[in-house]
């Protein structure tokens, strides 16, 4: 018998959130609420392993006006990835080609600034990123979409 669980009930490991980290040279297993059998450890792992290789349909509305939205999200894919691919858009009469708009950012001749339209790569982000717009709440707004893990 012990303090945490002093009726000796089995510990039901799926019920409880075992978050993962990655660090040091050494797989470490819990040891509470309890010692955790190395069995469970490993469908635990397991059920990580599927969760992160889980796809999400992302379709994300952007509160901004598209041309302003678009060029804030390309700056910073590129801040975040280095830069984004423009692809073509696969569809049922064959793919789209691209886009690429070239939106003025200021007064100057120079402040124009080239951002893809339609559908994208990133660098290491398995699927497409799509863009588009819509109207939401009488106003325009930019989408964000795509299927992603």
């Amino acid at each position: 018998m012990d303090a945490v669980n002093p009726i000796k009930q089995p510990i039901k490991w799926d019920n409880i959130d075992l978050p993962l980290e990655r660090s040091g040279k050494k797989i470490i297993i819990p040891g509470d609420p309890g010692e955790m059998p190395i069995q469970e450890a490993i469908k635990a792992l397991k059920r990580i392993e599927q969760d992160e290789n889980q796809e999400f349909r992302v379709h994300e509305i952007i509160d901004a006006h598209p041309v302003d939205g678009i060029v804030s999200f390309v700056l910073a894919m590129r801040e975040i990835y280095g830069w984004t691919s423009p692809v073509p858009t696969p569809g049922f009469f064959g793919p789209t080609p691209p886009q690429m708009l070239s939106i003025r950012t200021g007064p100057a001749k120079e402040d124009v600034i080239q951002v893809p339209w339609g559908s994208f790569k990133l660098p290491n982000v398995e699927n497409l990123i799509g863009t588009a717009s819509t109207s939401h709440e009488g106003r325009p707004v930019l989408v964000i979409h795509g299927t992603v893990r």
